[in-house]
């Protein structure tokens, strides 16, 4: 018996009985080979593309879990970053002059606190190694590729010729300070201000006045850190840490918790990270110890200046004074 060939948009008849018994299971080979439950490509339609079975969303789910996983951050048990808390250990011990635990931590870990480039610019930047941080420089030849924009790199350039200039001028050494302007500082300016009001410091009669005029802290690890801080600022994200990060943020936990606590007037005068500081009820001045002027009230806290000619005090009414 002929059959009628099938026309676009007609629906398959249903199989007669027992014709079921004949089709693949569904874990049985198709004839190309491919099992059936596995996704393939489908017949092509009318404008040639070629229709891809979808997966089942149970595998897109697990697929996109693995994936969410894999992109977060392994944690502490408190939710902090594993990786940034074991950069600032390393910081840490490192200024603790512990190198030898902060090299270990690095290779257990596999996490080093700043790459070997970073290392050897901050390392010139505080010995004042200026050579190795010129174009050309061995260093600098490390650290320019880490500049995401010639821009940032131009502008981190500027400021540490400009520091290398003020150390050379406050040295008194002139002749290097204009050699220095001409090669290193002048190829570098962002602007003509920049360029402008550094040669108007030639005009100072001492160091003093060269870092007065200048607004600079003079040649040493005050101005030297500040560089750092200015160049952290043109480098990716999170690349150099801030100066003794983990030791700033403990300080700024012991302020507030002895703000908590109303310091001085707890049970220990002693800062200990341990243990938190507590209110001390029976610290707290019961009598008056002396009487400054009976139209202040009450003063509960006084500190004498550093030269010991003002004395600063508050009072009950919310009041600061200082007196001379």
């Amino acid at each position: 018996m002929s059959q009628t060939p099938a026309r676009p948009g007609d629906v398959p008849a249903a199989a007669p009985d027992g014709a079921a018994a004949d089709a693949p299971s569904a874990m049985d080979e198709t004839h190309d080979g491919s099992s059936v439950d596995e996704p393939r490509p489908l017949a092509a339609s009318a404008n040639g593309s070629t229709a891809v079975a979808a997966p089942p969303s149970a595998l897109l789910s697990t697929a996109a879990a693995a994936a969410a996983a894999a992109a977060t951050p392994p944690l502490t048990p408190l939710g902090l970053h594993k990786s940034e808390l074991t950069r600032l250990l390393i910081q840490e011990l490192d200024a603790l002059d512990f190198s030898a635990a902060a090299r270990a931590l690095e290779a257990e870990s596999g996490i080093v606190a700043h790459t070997p480039a970073l290392v050897r610019l901050r390392a010139a930047v505080l010995d004042g190694v200026w050579t190795a941080l010129t174009p050309g420089g061995e260093v600098w030849a490390l650290v320019a590729p880490l500049f995401e924009t010639p821009d940032a790199a131009r502008a981190a350039r500027f400021l540490m010729a400009r520091q290398q200039f003020l150390e050379l001028l406050e040295a008194g050494r002139g002749k290097d300070a204009l050699t220095c302007l001409r090669t290193q500082v002048r190829p570098a300016a962002r602007c003509p201000e920049d360029l402008h009001r550094l040669p108007l410091l030639y005009m100072c009669r001492s160091a003093a006045e060269v870092r007065e005029r200048a607004g600079w802290a003079g040649a040493g690890p005050a101005s030297r850190h500040a560089l750092l801080a200015s160049l952290r600022l043109l480098l990716p994200p999170r690349a150099l840490l801030p100066e003794l990060r983990l030791e700033t943020l403990l300080a700024r936990e012991v302020l507030r918790q002895r703000a908590a606590a109303l310091w001085p007037y707890v049970a220990s005068p002693h800062t200990c990270f341990i243990d938190e500081p507590a209110f001390a009820v029976d610290t707290l001045p019961t009598a008056v110890a002396a009487v400054v002027s009976p139209k202040m009230g009450e003063l509960w806290f006084l500190a004498f200046s550093p030269s010991g000619r003002r004395l600063a005090t508050t009072a009950k009414n919310k009041i600061g004074r200082a007196h001379v």
